[in-house]
């Protein structure tokens, strides 16, 4: 009879390991769909900046597949400047264990482009700093375009300026052909009413 108690234990320890085993990799399947369907760059990295993960999109920018790089460090895909500021950012954030934002320009496959990087401590058992995640958003099209823009927006403003400074060119080679100069113009109205008075005494004379 305790055989069978014990026996009974065991399939349902058994039991809810199953369970436990099955959810976590449901949770591992979400959570590699939910990284892999981003549309941003995305790998975990340690303190010698050696890639510990790489989603696709983030193998795919560099020329390769995430098979490429695990093992590898940032030094062996970007030049040795980049690959130090890199370093660097990814210090701070284990030290203080606090994450950064930044926009800033990545070199991909020896061109630069603007990105977003976002740089998150990852905790390891004890509260302790193991590595990152790095989350890379490239925004090198959306920035070219805004500074398109800012560049459209100033030679309108220019033009603007430019017909202003025309029609009030325009305004004063009238008045020079007609024979006015800023005087008359400025006091027109005063000699038209200086006139009408001069009229006014010379009738009453005449009375």
């Amino acid at each position: 009879m305790q055989f069978l108690e014990e026996l009974g234990q065991l399939i349902g320890i058994a039991a809810e390991r199953k369970r436990t085993v099955r959810a976590l990799r449901e949770s591992e399947e979400k959570y590699r769909t939910l990284v892999e369907s981003a549309g941003e760059s995305i790998a975990s990295i340690d303190e010698n900046g050696v890639f510990l993960f790489m989603n696709a999109t983030g193998a795919e920018r560099l020329g390769g597949k995430p098979e490429d790089y695990v093992g590898k460090t940032m030094w062996d895909v970007s030049s040795r400047a980049h690959a130090d500021r890199q370093i660097s950012s990814i210090h701070k954030v284990m030290e203080k264990g606090d994450g950064m934002t930044f926009t800033s320009l990545t070199e991909l496959q020896g061109q630069l482009r603007w990105h977003t990087t976002t740089i998150e401590p990852l905790r390891a058992g004890g509260g302790r700093t193991a590595g990152v995640m790095v989350i890379a958003r490239d925004i090198h099209d959306m920035r070219l375009a805004e500074e398109e823009l800012a560049r459209y927006r100033e030679r309108m403003a220019y033009t603007e300026r430019l017909a202003s400074l025309g029609t009030l060119s325009a305004t004063a080679g009238q008045n020079a052909a007609a024979g006015k100069c800023p005087a008359q113009l400025a006091s027109g109205d005063h000699f038209d009413r200086g006139r009408s008075q001069s009229v006014e005494v010379d009738r009453r004379r005449q009375k």
